[in-house]
């Protein structure tokens, strides 16, 4: 009996031993095609995939390679030769831009001076060879102006989702800027920091950026300063929901970070009138610090029926969001998963979404227009003219 127990366990053994030798090895990181694609990926985020406004082309199609190989990067930690080709496109991509101002930087907003509040794990080297920016990234505004200043309605700040890890503008970003802005919004898509800072330094940089737009609005022309408001995606609707809860009103940097030394910027209003976590808003630990804010923006929110992270979880934030003291507007949108942006889809990354979710653009912008007194709100059957 034991020698067929042993014979039974060998020739498992050998059975396993066969699967596993059968298995195809896991490819290995080329190091040359590592080293290319590191260098444009370097080139890419100093010089062009932030700055929309300095390229005339297919600026879109460029983003989504530079995306797609950037989140690549984080995920297998090099390349593959089989990433050569990809590298390759990336770059011809780029090539075929045009640049059309002399400076790229000279389009965006750069929100902090000479410092910003980070913990000093962001100053060293550690998570850099996979980071979405280089270590030299400033957070920004990518400013997405109303032609004629005069027919603004007020300002919103776009923050594309991305894990904090890297930023979807290319769906929740840019596409959402120039939605915003035909409807007579200026817009700014915040290039907020991810990883390897920390997720408190998002909402900082949204705190900053309404700061620096009602700040230096008058200098830059920007009309309707006073009025900021916020458009948000996944971490990006997170990033907003943490700065309305512990970076709001009069709180500064310092609070954070006691190095920091807070300047005239900092001593600016950063309450924002109107907020939109777009599938970004989750159950806190900690509801009640909400409500310790005394200005908490009226809310709008989307979230799809068939989200994979925040649809389970649905009933308990809108509870949680009923319990704020502010107006709640909360749509669950059938048949939409999650990262349908401003569901127009991106060719070539996301081809389309369901009609289900087309329309709440729409509804967002008739929420910010009653919530900001260019619509009338009715609250009152008696007010409506209707037939009997």
């Amino acid at each position: 009996m034991k020698k067929l127990l042993l014979a039974v366990i060998v020739m498992f053994s050998l059975s396993a031993f066969r699967a596993y030798a059968d298995e195809p090895a896991a490819p290995a990181i080329d190091s040359e095609v590592t080293a290319a694609a590191l260098a444009e990926l370097r080139y890419d985020r100093d010089y062009v995939a932030y700055y929309p406004a300095a390229y005339t082309g297919d600026f879109s199609q460029f983003y989504v390679d530079f995306h797609t190989l950037s989140r690549k990067l984080r995920t297998q930690g090099g390349f593959y030769a089989e990433d050569a080709a990809a590298v390759a496109e990336l770059t011809a991509k780029r090539g075929a831009l045009t640049q059309v101002v002399e400076d790229p930087q000279s389009t965006l907003y750069y929100i902090w001076g000479d410092h910003m509040p980070n913990e000093a794990v962001a100053s060293a080297d550690d998570g850099w060879d996979v980071s979405y920016d280089n270590k030299t990234f400033r957070p920004s505004l990518a400013p997405y102006l109303v032609p004629d200043q005069s027919q603004v309605k007020g300002n919103i700040i776009v923050l594309s989702g991305g894990a904090f890890t890297h930023r979807c503008n290319q769906v929740e970003g840019y596409p959402v800027a120039e939605y915003f802005q035909s409807q007579g919004y200026n817009a700014f898509v915040l290039q907020y920091r991810v990883q390897p800072y920390a997720a408190i330094d998002a909402a900082l940089d949204l705190q900053r950026a309404i700061r620096y737009i009602r700040y230096y609005g008058s200098q830059l022309g920007i009309a309707k300063s006073d009025i900021v408001t916020a458009v948000g995606f996944s971490a990006g609707g997170m990033a907003i929901m943490n700065q309305i809860s512990v970076a709001y009103g009069n709180i500064t940097p310092n609070t954070f970070y006691s190095d920091y030394v807070c300047d005239a910027v900092d001593q600016v209003n950063s309450d924002l009138n109107a907020a939109l976590p777009v599938y970004g808003v989750s159950v806190p630990e900690n509801p009640e610090v909400y409500n310790a804010n005394p200005n908490i923006p009226p809310l709008f929110t989307v979230l799809g029926q068939k989200d994979e992270f925040f649809a389970s979880t649905a009933s308990s934030s809108l509870q949680f969001l009923l319990g704020l003291n502010t107006e709640v507007s909360f749509w669950l949108a059938p048949d939409a998963g999650h990262g349908f942006g401003m569901a127009t889809g991106v060719q070539n990354y996301v081809d389309g979404y369901t009609v289900a979710c087309e329309n709440w653009g729409d509804m967002a912008i008739s929420f910010l227009d009653t919530r900001l007194g260019y619509r009338t709100k009715v609250t009152s059957k008696d007010a409506v003219d209707h037939p009997n």
